[in-house]
């Protein structure tokens, strides 16, 4: 077993829909790490968007301002310390390697955390 923060597109339930957009667009199934970028291009292009006529200045207290929902996780800061916040959604996924391939076993945040 080994966490990741990679998003395997074509095993993650969630990603079911962007991939299939991905193929029906490229002709070919999305390479790894593709809905990651897909991601950080449109969180960059969403913060550039709120940013409006103050430009690329204000990027940055956009993308701090709010909690932003990509296909692969949910993505916000802490707006005291400005790291990365993994609170609810932080995208990290578990696979078991076998026959030399990582298979999807779960989403972290749908692991639980073992009570009840």
């Amino acid at each position: 077993m080994v966490g990741t923060a990679y998003a395997d597109a074509g095993a993650d339930p969630r990603l079911r829909t962007f991939a299939a957009a991905y193929r029906e667009l490229h002709g070919d199934s999305p390479s790894p790490w593709a809905a990651e970028a897909y991601d950080a291009v449109r969180f960059a292009a969403h913060g550039l968007t709120e940013a409006g006529d103050d430009g690329p200045s204000a990027l940055r207290s956009e993308l701090l301002r709010a909690p932003w929902q990509g296909v692969t996780r949910r993505f916000s800061y802490d707006p005291g310390g400005q790291f990365y916040d993994a609170d609810r959604d932080g995208g990290a996924f578990l696979y078991r390697i076998s026959g030399g391939a990582a298979h999807l076993v779960a989403r972290a945040d749908d692991i639980g955390d073992g009570e009840g």
